[in-house]
């Protein structure tokens, strides 16, 4: 027998649905603190960029659960009264990240906060306080005399350099030598300024007015008045000087 014939057109084929997948991104952002926010303190500016994120209607990411909150991640935090030149902060974003994004983000924030420079992260990105493990700061000292190029020798020519430290009830005297790398007196703009750069280690950062109050044996009265600027935050590795927009 013949074969049958077959009339008509062949039944097509259900399309498959193709959504279009956007892809993610991680942005780290470079920015200032400067001396008329100096004593807002590290969670009241953590609030202060997640509004500004809201007004400027970035793409931010959320995290799951009951309250979410905006995907953010800052460096370490700065000691209240100081102002900054280099402050990080990682946002997760639901698009690709694209510069725009930073002025709007400038211009929805408060006078005394101000993004410089941002660059997308690829790959898993290592998180800012595990990354960062030296500061570097510049104290003001409005007397020449506050502190002496031979008291900075002295100090530096110490085995230890030991500190007491108070956490509740308890008080622990400390050994901070390894954590001081360097201390240079320069003359800047006709200011005399005291340079630091400290290292994190078991104990956690080294804060100047460690350095000034125990170090230098300066009085409370001359310390709280100095006015401190961190000026670079750095990953020190295998003889290496990286800022974290040198890493992932």
């Amino acid at each position: 027998s013949e074969p049958s014939a077959e009339f008509g057109r062949k039944p097509r084929r259900k399309a498959e649905a193709v959504g279009m997948v956007v892809p993610r991104s991680r942005v780290r952002l470079l920015w200032s603190k400067e001396e008329s926010v100096r004593f807002v303190g590290h969670l009241a500016t953590m609030r202060v960029f997640e509004r500004a994120i809201r007004r400027a209607e970035l793409p931010v990411g959320y995290s799951q659960g009951f309250h979410p909150r905006q995907k953010l991640a800052f460096g370490p935090p700065l000691t209240l009264g100081y102002t900054s030149r280099a402050e990080y902060l990682d946002i997760q974003l639901e698009t690709p990240f694209q510069q725009e994004m930073i002025s709007k983000l400038n211009r929805a924030l408060p006078s005394g906060y101000q993004i410089s420079q941002g660059r997308p992260i690829f790959g898993k990105a290592t998180s800012l306080s595990s990354l960062i493990n030296t500061a570097c700061y510049e104290v003001r000292l409005p007397d020449i005399g506050i502190i002496t190029q031979e008291a900075v020798d002295g100090l530096l020519s110490r085995e230890t350099i030991l500190i007491r430290r108070i956490k509740g009830e308890e008080t622990r005297e400390v050994d901070i030598r390894k954590s001081v790398t360097n201390l240079e007196l320069r003359w800047l703009d006709g200011i005399n300024i005291l340079y630091m750069e400290l290292t994190m280690g078991n104990l956690g950062f080294v804060k100047p007015e460690e350095i000034l109050g125990q170090g230098f044996m300066l009085s409370e009265k001359i310390v709280l008045p100095l006015r401190v600027c961190r000026t670079e935050l750095l990953i020190l590795s295998d003889g290496k000087r990286l800022t974290p927009f040198e890493v992932d």
